[in-house]
């Protein structure tokens, strides 16, 4: 079991801090990004959309707020580490990415 040895940090701020020390291998999980993993994957694995828009989708996924355990962490990382594999690029770089789709996507 893991414990929580210093107060305030919980995953988002121990990726950020795995991603300053290990560019290169780690990158910071931010809701953004992982939402947006998230349904880049759903669409792509089953070709279809179970929700009307992608704002919509975002409320519902933030009323789970599942995104910070660590279990998520490993799920986004494995993800984002085939995504980089497959276009040669890094997991920080991917994940830059993903939040901006997030960002647009998400005001619409």
């Amino acid at each position: 079991m893991l414990t929580n040895n210093l107060k305030g940090v919980k995953i988002p701020v121990a990726s950020a801090i795995l991603t300053a020390i290990y560019p290169r291998e780690f990158c910071v999980i931010d809701y953004r990004a992982w939402r947006a993993l998230r349904w880049l994957q759903k669409v792509l694995d089953s070709g279809q959309l179970t929700f009307d828009s992608y704002k919509a989708y975002c409320e519902y996924i933030n009323f789970l707020d599942t995104y910070s355990t660590v279990q998520s962490y490993l799920w986004y990382l494995r993800g984002l580490r085939q995504i980089c594999a497959e276009e040669n690029i890094i997991p920080r770089v991917l994940e830059m990415a993903l939040w901006k789709f997030d960002e647009v996507k998400g005001q619409k």
